[in-house]
């Protein structure tokens, strides 16, 4: 079956974070409707972590170092997000990497930062 322009809008427009052995969702998701559900939530989450450090103008190393966190995150640590908002998970995941490698940043920063973003609205 041919893509949907929309699919294929979307396709042009996948984060840098997504790409690579990372990006795909769990070989045990057998269901196609899961593996969409998967494949968009980590859409959601790259996109997010993207936009969140460019706008906190942080080193796309940093980008990818948190984009990791959140990725091992949810495909390895699903409890660590019962009650929990996939945002959450994103703005600790930076603020975490900015502690490790020392940037003088507080996480009030990146909340206020984060409450700018269009989906925060």
């Amino acid at each position: 079956a041919a893509a949907s322009p929309a699919d294929a809008a979307a396709a042009d427009q996948t984060p840098p974070l997504v790409s690579g052995t990372g990006g795909a969702p769990p070989a045990a998701a057998p269901d196609k409707a899961l593996h969409l559900f998967w494949s968009k939530v980590l859409y959601l989450a790259a996109s997010r972590v993207h936009s969140l450090c460019t706008d906190l103008r942080l080193p796309q190393q940093f980008a990818q170092a948190a984009w990791r966190v959140v990725r091992v995150a949810l495909g390895e640590h699903t409890a660590a997000m019962l009650n929990r908002n996939l945002d959450q998970l994103i703005l600790c995941a930076i603020y975490g990497v900015c502690k490790a490698r020392q940037v003088d940043i507080s996480f009030r920063q990146i909340v206020d930062r984060y409450k700018l973003q269009p989906h925060a609205r």
